[in-house]
């Protein structure tokens, strides 16, 4: 935790703080999931603090993961049939 009382932020180093993010600094999340209520409860819960988009498949996970601006953060669901998050 920040002195603030707010979440404190890393940054990789020589990495831009705001190079990725949208809509007054918030930072985007992918959620990849093959379950509709994970990816609501994930948009709920997440969403107050981060963009967030979501994908059902391998598929439009990938095209997701490389569309402007690129998400911060992915969080993938390993075991979704067809292509696998490993497969991803």
């Amino acid at each position: 935790m920040a002195t603030n009382g707010s979440p404190a932020t890393s940054v990789p180093n020589g990495a831009a703080a705001s190079s990725s993010t949208t809509n007054a600094g918030r930072f985007r999340i992918l959620a990849v999931d093959d379950s509709e209520e994970i990816l609501a409860l994930l948009e709920v819960t997440l969403g107050k603090e981060y963009d967030v988009k979501s994908a059902t498949d391998a598929r439009s996970a990938l095209k997701a993961a490389f569309e402007k601006p690129k998400p911060d953060l992915i969080l993938l669901d390993v075991e979704m049939p067809g292509q696998s998050g490993y497969d991803a």
